[in-house]
């Protein structure tokens, strides 16, 4: 993405905002913005974007891929996931040492726990060694190996669109390893009893330097007993999460190696007017 238009203004810290801002391109509220683009549809178009002021001419796609080519932002490396670390490790024992087994989002959030001033919730963080081992008992990571070898898949969008979408599929209703379920649910009944909890996002490729990942990969919630709403269905539809399109992109965008990439959670309380 080259530069947004809303026609909602949003807030400093949206996830559309703190994304261009990392990209270094335009954010423009603009109100009656379908109107005002409707002559464009379609087409590639150089905007320009100040203060109070904009426009938008149409160009080529040469001149599009040119621009791309010469503002491809310099290749983001994450840390390798550290797969050794099974137990659920409480969020006061995590601090930003422990992105390769816990993520960026629960590793920050033990930063968080150790600022007098401020309230954070209990809660403890499920360590990427189940999203490999959800993986390998259903086989996803032989499909996935063999996805990002397929020349179509790399060419051509549309193919990677649905290709992700059908993987997505697959793994939201592929079996959670019973004993770790049978685990995680007691941890869960003791320490939080009958409510709802969220199963938040957590990937070792998220709130990093020069790459927030803000928006790009799914929180859900969940809770023990109801059927409505099985914490296996928030789990799976998580990890999942890795492989949404959006998140593909600009993954690829930045030159991260997709299979660097392994899903954390950091599991608390859910608010219930989230």
């Amino acid at each position: 993405v080259a530069a947004v238009v809303t026609a909602a203004l949003q807030t400093p810290l949206s996830h559309v905002n703190v994304l261009s801002q990392q990209r270094g391109t335009p954010n423009m509220g603009l109100r009656g913005a379908e109107a005002a683009f409707a002559e464009h549809d379609g087409h590639w178009v150089r905007l320009r974007v100040q203060a109070f002021t904009w426009s938008a001419e149409q160009v080529t796609q040469d001149e599009a891929d040119e621009w791309w080519e010469s503002h491809r932002p310099d290749p983001v490396t994450v840390r390798q996931p550290d797969y050794s670390v099974t137990e659920l490790r409480d969020v006061d024992d995590l601090d930003q040492g422990d992105v390769a087994f816990a993520g960026g989002k629960a590793s920050n959030f033990g930063e968080l726990r150790d600022i007098p001033e401020i309230v954070v919730p209990d809660g403890f963080a499920i360590p990427v060694f189940y999203y490999r081992q959800f993986l390998e008992q259903n086989g996803l990571d032989t499909e996935i190996a063999a996805m990002l070898a397929d020349p179509d898949f790399l060419a051509d969008g549309n193919v990677r669109r649905e290709r992700l979408a059908a993987l997505q599929e697959t793994m939201r209703a592929a079996p959670v390893d019973a004993a770790f379920l049978a685990a995680l649910t007691t941890r869960l009944n003791a320490e939080f009893g009958a409510v709802p909890l969220r199963f938040r996002s957590s990937p070792n490729a998220e709130d990093l330097a020069g790459f927030t990942g803000a928006g790009l990969y799914e929180s859900k919630t969940g809770e023990v007993g109801n059927p409505a709403r099985p914490i296996e269905d928030a789990m799976r539809a998580v990890w999942a999460s890795v492989w949404n399109v959006r998140a593909y992109e600009e993954r690829d965008y930045v030159s991260i190696v997709h299979t660097d990439v392994a899903m954390a959670m950091l599991v608390y309380p859910s608010y219930t007017d989230e």
